[in-house]
């Protein structure tokens, strides 16, 4: 509400397990966004819709996401959008549940 001007938001490893699919709505500046090293099991693809004009990198690694036929279009969204995604290597953004698929 009243944080027009924020430009780097770092949620890092803050036990985060949820976020609203409106978080960021407000965020009209934001450039940064580090989400990693949370509990986000499923991360809401339109929490990232309003961002994506102005957003420049996303940090999303180390949560234990499940992926299911739910996530797809999230996975999508986060191939088309690889050049803000910064990740390296074995901690990159991978499916925790179900095991087949890590």
């Amino acid at each position: 509400q009243h944080l027009d001007n924020l430009a780097e938001l770092y949620l890092y490893g803050n036990w985060i397990s949820s976020i609203s699919t409106d978080s960021f709505k407000s965020l009209k500046k934001l450039r940064i966004l580090d989400l990693s090293r949370n509990y986000l099991e499923n991360i809401p693809l339109h929490a990232f819709r309003s961002l994506e004009t102005q957003i420049r990198s996303l940090k999303t690694e180390e949560n234990p996401i499940s992926c299911s036929c739910d996530s797809q279009e999230l996975w999508e969204w986060l191939q088309e959008h690889q050049k803000l995604i910064e990740e390296t290597g074995r901690r990159k953004l991978q499916c925790e549940h179900p095991p087949e698929l890590r």
